[in-house]
């Protein structure tokens, strides 16, 4: 299994932990304090996100997090995977952004009135 830069991973015993850098060995760097992890831990997993998808969705997440609402937060992230979904290479970072989008609903209790999922989702 192969570990990027920048993703988080759980130990053996349970503790997350961020990768900060590869050796040659075979061996990754983990880091279980710091900035780093602090910054990581505050964005999600991103684990399979390519670099570029991994920046965009950052920056998408950032820009979200800004916003005090959870609604004014749900309405962004559909918004933003509306536009995604115009592209296929996009693919990846909207099932992400979806993700995300999902995750705040279940836990801030927010239930759009209206919403749109694909006919073979049902």
């Amino acid at each position: 299994m192969g570990f990027q830069v920048g993703d988080m991973v759980f130990t053996r015993d349970g503790r997350p932990s961020v990768v900060t850098g590869r050796r040659e060995s075979g061996h990754v760097e983990l880091e279980r304090k710091g900035e780093a992890f602090e910054n990581k831990r505050k964005l999600g997993l991103t684990n399979g996100l390519n670099s570029k998808n991994r920046s965009e969705f950052e920056s998408i997440i950032r820009e979200v997090r800004s916003l005090e609402s959870p609604e004014a937060r749900v309405d962004q992230l559909r918004s933003k995977v509306a536009e995604l979904g115009q592209e296929p290479s996009n693919r990846v970072l909207k099932r992400y952004l979806e993700s995300e989008m999902s995750f705040i609903m279940n836990s801030e209790g927010v239930h759009p009135n209206t919403f749109v999922v694909e006919e073979r989702n049902i």
